[in-house]
């Protein structure tokens, strides 16, 4: 019986201590750029594709599990795609080429919690997305010696509505309100939606997010 007593006494001296280190839930909101690329499977030997960037961002809600681990709920704008530019000394030559795919995406991710230093602290977060579509343009632009011309394209028949990914990163938090992160996305699904298409085509994303905070920390 002491040994037991002993045993629920000290199991609820470490819940209270737990809960006693236990943070509240934070809510804010980041901006920042994203660079893109589509994988391409197969390859296609004569497409030369490249970086796309744009700016992106939403907010976030921390709510912590226990002092090591949270879950971070995310409701983001992510510009992702591909760019193309036509070679010198072919008749594509000053051609540049945008696959522009807007989508809102919902990580749920679960965060770590790293060492803490002064006012700042660390942590890791990986953990799926859901994406849903809202835009897709096949931009052309040809340079010229004044002036640039360029195209758009809807194609947004083409591409699938929804995508599934996984999001790996991690982040920083700067004093009271400050936070960043760098993070890094696989789509796991097929981008287009043509039926008669054997080539998969994936998003690939790095983003950089800055931003503000609240809650109790």
């Amino acid at each position: 019986m002491k040994i037991a007593a002993a045993l629920a006494l000290i199991a609820l001296c470490s819940a209270v201590n737990v809960s006693a280190q236990t943070t509240g839930p934070q809510f804010g909101v980041k901006l920042g750029p994203t660079f893109s690329n589509l994988s391409i499977d197969p390859e296609d030997p004569d497409a030369d594709t490249g970086m796309r960037w744009g700016i992106g961002g939403g907010g976030f809600l921390v709510m912590p599990l226990n002092p090591r681990f949270s879950l971070q709920f995310e409701a983001l704008f992510t510009p992702k795609g591909s760019q193309t530019t036509g070679e010198a000394g072919t008749e594509f030559e000053g051609l540049e080429g945008h696959i522009a795919l807007d989508y809102l995406e919902f990580p749920m991710l679960l965060r770590v919690e790293g060492p803490r230093g002064g006012r700042q602290a660390f942590h890791v977060f990986a953990g799926p997305a859901l994406g849903y579509n809202t835009s897709a343009r096949n931009e052309l632009v040809v340079q010229g010696d004044l002036f640039d011309n360029g195209v758009s394209d809807n194609i947004r028949d083409q591409i699938n509505y929804f995508e599934l990914g996984v999001v790996v990163g991690a982040g920083m938090e700067f004093g009271r309100y400050f936070v960043a992160d760098a993070r890094y996305s696989w789509g796991l699904t097929n981008v287009s939606d043509l039926d008669d298409d054997e080539t998969v085509v994936k998003n690939r994303a790095f983003t950089v997010l800055a931003g503000i905070r609240f809650g109790r920390r």
